[in-house]
């Protein structure tokens, strides 16, 4: 999907990528902070711009971990919430280091 986007965007798509890096970190953070606090309301809007995130870029495998986590963030289901967690975690960690090669 990456070389698609990079075919189309061209001189934007380091501009995405750079952003898409420094956002999802900080996405993530949120959403991993949120549940530490059980602010459910944050992690379910942390999951939801995250989500929205790898969909700019055709990330759909963490973003479908994204919508599950802010589904259950919605539905304030705690047991699962850790396991989506680290299930993102390491999806974004193997996403970045994806788009760092493209950049």
């Amino acid at each position: 999907m990456l070389g698609a986007l990079k075919e189309v965007m061209e001189e934007d798509f380091s501009f995405l990528l750079e952003t898409f890096l420094v956002e999802s970190e900080k996405q993530f953070c949120q959403a991993r902070q949120a549940w530490q606090a059980q602010d459910y309301d944050v992690l379910r809007r942390a999951a939801h711009s995250l989500k929205g995130s790898c969909g700019n870029i055709g990330a759909e495998i963490l973003q479908a971990t994204c919508a599950d986590l802010e589904y259950k963030a919605k539905d304030s289901a705690p047991v699962v919430i850790p396991d989506l967690l680290a299930c993102a975690e390491t999806q974004l960690a193997d996403l970045q280091a994806a788009v760092k090669t493209y950049l």
